[in-house]
């Protein structure tokens, strides 16, 4: 069966053609007989009226419509893009609320995460920062227990200007790292590692440890960039290039 549908039409309407122009109208006119577009005589013929449904198109609902018919699925699948009759599992963490991560469950269903020095709020969606000694208890084992405290990082403000970073604390106090360049341009600070990821004038990458240890991490070109970010769950390393207009 030929499609007359458009991907720039809704789904209750149909593209008709009139000369060199293409519109997009409800499939109550075609089976009304009140147009005359070129490319539907056929089809109001041999479509109008009909159930397409009993046909048993989809692969879970079908919707019978006055011109053709629509599938559709059960949530959270969704109709997938590339065979309309298909239903497939949907991006549930596209739609989710998390403040921070979110995680394929499988199955429809997701959870929230908090990045290190965070915590779960009641609503299972928000993060929270931890108090500055957070108290935390092991499960039960056999025969023992334990408790001990975490030391979270403060917030703190970092910023990179030629051969320094600075880390400035919210609570009037600071550091000082110095970096194996002279023209630093941008950061990214990683709570998981404890490290800070820089890209400096030359299209150098480096890593400096909050204990001033520095690496460079590789030195070609990443084609002018005007930023960069650390993805703390698969530690990949992301910047952008302004002169590609890109994500590299």
């Amino acid at each position: 069966m030929c499609s007359t549908r458009s991907s720039e039409c809704a789904l209750d309407e149909v593209a008709c053609v009139k000369g060199e122009r293409t519109t997009c109208i409800s499939q109550e006119i075609i089976c009304n007989q009140s147009h005359d577009c070129e490319n539907l005589r056929y089809f109001a013929e041999t479509m109008c009226g009909v159930n397409e449904c009993k046909f048993d198109l989809c692969e879970e609902q079908c919707v019978d419509l006055p011109f053709a018919y629509r599938c559709e699925c059960q949530p959270p699948k969704i109709v997938d893009p590339k065979n309309p009759a298909r239903c497939i599992m949907g991006d549930q963490c596209s739609s989710s609320n998390c403040s921070q991560f979110c995680m394929e469950k499988g199955n429809g269903n997701y959870e929230c995460a908090c990045g290190n020095g965070y915590i779960l709020e009641a609503d299972k969606h928000g993060c929270k920062l931890k108090s500055r000694r957070e108290f935390v208890t092991c499960p039960k084992t056999r025969a023992w227990t334990c408790n001990w405290f975490v030391l979270v990082i403060p917030p703190m403000l970092v910023t990179i200007a030629s051969d320094t970073i600075r880390m400035n604390s919210l609570r009037d106090s600071y550091q000082t790292l110095p970096i194996n360049t002279l023209s630093g341009r941008v950061l990214a600070y990683s709570t998981r590692t404890s490290s800070i990821y820089w890209i400096d004038e030359s299209e150098v990458v480096g890593r400096t440890f909050t204990n001033g240890t520095t690496m460079l991490l590789r030195s070609v070109a990443v084609y002018d960039p005007d930023g960069v970010a650390v993805d703390e769950l698969s530690g990949n390393l992301y910047w952008t290039s302004k002169s590609r207009n890109a994500i590299m």
